[in-house]
């Protein structure tokens, strides 16, 4: 795609995960402050205090959490959270649990660390839901952690706190408990999202991991937040140490700014992308059928059969959709289903208004004509 872009080719671009949304004013404001201020050194490597603290008090306001500003390290991003955390968790030869369809870094960084992934596999007819049951099934004494991502990276599942509750009871004890929640912000129709941190009696061995990234659209200035056990975070902050170092000074300043106001950026990010998921959604029913509507996320995980393909390679087609319409979406098979295309919504009206028209010349010319 990048190759085709660099030709000044135009993509319609369906596939990458990241908010065309402007920032506010006020988190680029302190970005200019801090500028201003000469804050360019080195921040601590856990991060800056005061953004730990405000962290800390955004998940315990926002999502019923009980983190203290120890429980808390700022990371250069949330993918870098994970990174960290099997890190500091994993030995090799340890299994590592991950529900399918799963975001498609989670077993590269486990098999990094030279982890046997365990997949836990789930299917559409079931809204891509674990089974509790079956993580007692896939699971042995050498399993060391499970990955649990609500809202859900390419399928757009929401748990609620019931089912999560059930879901937590059944992980053995001796497991971690990984719960990316990243996409927290992005719940739409109301729904009200829980954290596994929420569940106090699992704090001992839980790992929460967020991102200004998806919540503020704080996307390439990558910062993320790690919270759980002192003891853990402190050898998270060793091994960044000796990694990363730390997250720009600059974007911690910004990502301050968002935390301590997050409320409203929360909620003007999520009302723009349910209005892009809406019009989105309603533009693909009149070009195909009707389809249900993702809970949270940025995402449609949607089959080959929904483009009349059925029985194809999704790779395949997601080659040909590019090269011949110049459409870009992401093949199910990256994310451990193939059969299924991963097609984002998150960008402006405008553009998916167009992105919807290039669809039309493939399945339903007619349309073009009206």
């Amino acid at each position: 795609m990048k190759d085709m872009q660099s030709l000044g080719i135009k993509i319609h671009n369906l596939g990458v995960g990241e908010p065309n949304i402007e920032l506010e004013y006020q988190i680029k404001k302190s970005a200019h402050k801090s500028i201003d201020n000469n804050k360019n050194s080195y921040p601590p490597v856990p991060g800056f205090k005061e953004l730990r603290d405000e962290a800390s008090k955004w998940m315990n306001r926002s999502y019923k959490t009980d983190f203290k500003t120890e429980n808390t390290i700022v990371v250069p991003g949330g993918k870098f959270g994970v990174f960290l955390s099997l890190g500091a968790l994993i030995n090799h030869g340890d299994e590592v649990v991950i529900i399918s369809p799963y975001w498609v870094s989670y077993p590269q960084i486990a098999e990094f660390f030279g982890a046997k992934v365990r997949i836990l596999k789930t299917n559409e007819k079931n809204g891509w839901k674990i089974a509790p049951k079956d993580i007692q099934k896939i699971c042995t004494q050498k399993t060391k952690a499970i990955i649990i991502n609500n809202a859900c990276n390419p399928t757009g599942t929401l748990y609620d706190k019931r089912e999560l509750k059930e879901i937590l009871s059944k992980i053995p004890k001796h497991m971690w408990i990984i719960s990316d929640e990243v996409y927290s912000g992005l719940t739409y129709d109301g729904k009200k999202y829980t954290s596994c941190g929420e569940f106090k009696e699992y704090k001992k061995r839980l790992l929460i991991i967020q991102s200004c990234s998806k919540n503020f659209g704080m996307i390439g200035l990558r910062v993320g937040f790690v919270f759980g056990p002192k003891n853990i975070i402190k050898i998270l902050a060793k091994l960044q140490s000796q990694s990363a170092t730390c997250a720009s000074s600059v974007s911690q300043c910004m990502a301050l700014e968002a935390v301590k106001n997050a409320g409203i950026y929360q909620r003007k990010m999520r009302d723009e992308m349910q209005k892009r998921r809406d019009f989105f959604v309603t533009g693909l029913e009149e070009i195909f059928s009707r389809l249900k509507m993702p809970s949270s996320a940025l995402y449609l995980f949607l089959p080959l059969k929904y483009f009349d393909q059925k029985g194809k390679n999704d790779i395949l087609f997601c080659k040909q959709m590019l090269q011949k319409y110049k459409i870009a979406m992401l093949p199910g098979t990256a994310f451990g289903c193939k059969g299924f295309v991963r097609i984002a919504f998150c960008e402006t009206q405008k553009n998916l208004k167009a992105s919807l028209k290039q669809l039309s010349l493939k399945y339903k010319p007619s349309i073009m004509r009206s």
